[in-house]
């Protein structure tokens, strides 16, 4: 019972995340580049394992394959974080061309290309239009997934520990 509260907790933090997300595109105009968007979707792919989690009742096995897709889906979200991080802060010359949207390089381009451009960035992915106490949304963005996939999985582990 503990466990799939838990996941609905994570659940409902990654749909607050989200939602804050479309707040800022929507509400403030804040467009968001193909990295973020890719975030949002690893981020959406998160929330959705722990909603399964949650009405999914599952003993030992079930409880820790759960706990093991939050940390691959989690590590995931994060690495796009990251390439996006190093495209702010560290790139020494970050890409100054505009990428097509992503919806468009999935539709006319082979996945494995849409992907490659995608993870290379565009001007608008080192671009750094909002901070919170001085850090850019990618780097807020790495600090959700790493903690939600380490609670989730924590979560999930301590759970098929004690059905043991």
């Amino acid at each position: 019972m503990l466990r799939r509260f838990l996941n609905l907790l994570g659940f409902l933090a990654c749909v607050a995340l989200l939602g804050y997300a479309y707040y800022l595109q929507y509400a403030q105009g804040l467009m968001p580049c193909p990295l973020c968007i890719l975030q949002r979707i690893f981020m959406a792919l998160l929330g959705l394992v722990f909603l399964l989690a949650t009405i999914h009742d599952v003993r030992r096995w079930g409880s820790r394959f759960y706990g093991m897709c939050m940390i691959l889906v989690g590590l995931l979200g994060a690495a796009v974080a990251l390439r996006q991080i190093w495209l702010q802060y560290f790139a020494t010359q970050p890409p100054t061309s505009c990428a097509a949207g992503l919806g468009w390089m999935f539709r006319h381009l082979p996945p494995v290309e849409a992907l490659r451009l995608t993870l290379s960035g565009s001007g608008s992915c080192a671009a750094i239009p909002w901070t919170f106490l001085g850090l850019s949304m990618p780097v807020w963005v790495f600090v959700a997934f790493v903690i939600l996939a380490s609670f989730g999985s924590w979560a999930n582990f301590k759970a098929a520990r004690k059905a043991s």
